[in-house]
């Protein structure tokens, strides 16, 4: 490397700031969550955390060899980063995992085979919306074990984000015997469980799924020709 004049380049990236008050807010949410906890008597089966994961076809590394001192590093990728989705992922605090939904960014679903206990989406935007929310919500939340009936009190964590927030969500939640317990602006990385413990490792997994696909060949796709019949 250093008779070649390379050397290792890292991509940089700006990570969230926390708010001048949020110590004070850490206290006041891990206290409005052990309080509900002990009212309601929850158990760890029925705490659980929500959080949307979003990504993109490419999956670029962080990391390449460069020539030192160069300005600009190309990373090769199949030109797909731009296409985004995103994996909404949920656990609860018995360490139970619920099934992942996918939402893909087009207006009708995919027609492929998808592996079972996956939920499937489409959204022209790619993201979490009210109408996605509702029906993770529906398909999801309600049917982990012994959600079904609502007849144990339970508790719902997740971020600040607008769809989470809604009046028609917060009454869709209070409909299953939940309380709601949303992470203040700024504090995901410091009171989000997924965020801290699961995001990073599915990510660290999906980009080894990624490169091996990559290194075992060609990966091209030919537009379809039409041609014209007299």
């Amino acid at each position: 490397m250093k008779r070649r004049n390379l050397s290792i380049r890292t991509r940089t990236t700006v990570s969230q700031q926390l708010p001048k008050d949020y110590q004070e807010k850490l206290v006041t949410f891990r206290a409005y969550c052990k309080k509900k906890i002990t009212e309601k008597k929850i158990r760890p089966e029925h705490i659980t955390n929500m959080d949307e994961v979003p990504l993109t076809f490419d999956i670029p590394v962080n990391r390449t060899v460069e020539k030192t001192g160069t300005s600009t590093v190309s990373v090769r990728t199949t030109g797909n980063e731009k296409s985004s989705f995103t994996v909404v992922l949920a656990c609860q605090a018995n360490g139970q995992k619920l099934p992942p939904m996918i939402i893909f960014k087009r207006k009708t679903l995919p027609k492929e085979n998808f592996p079972a206990g996956v939920v499937i989406k489409a959204s022209p935007k790619g993201w979490m919306d009210e109408e996605k929310m509702s029906e993770w919500l529906r398909e999801i939340y309600v049917k982990r074990p012994g959600g079904f009936f609502h007849t144990a009190p339970s508790l719902l964590i997740y971020d600040s984000m607008r769809a989470h927030i809604t009046d028609a969500v917060k009454k869709q939640v209070k409909q299953t015997n939940s309380e709601l317990a949303v992470i203040p602006g700024g504090l995901t990385k410091e009171l989000q469980p997924l965020d801290i413990g699961v995001n990073r490792a599915f990510k660290a997994r999906l980009r080894a799924v990624w490169e091996q696909w990559m290194t075992e060949g060609e990966h091209t796709f030919t537009k379809p020709v039409f041609t014209a019949q007299k």
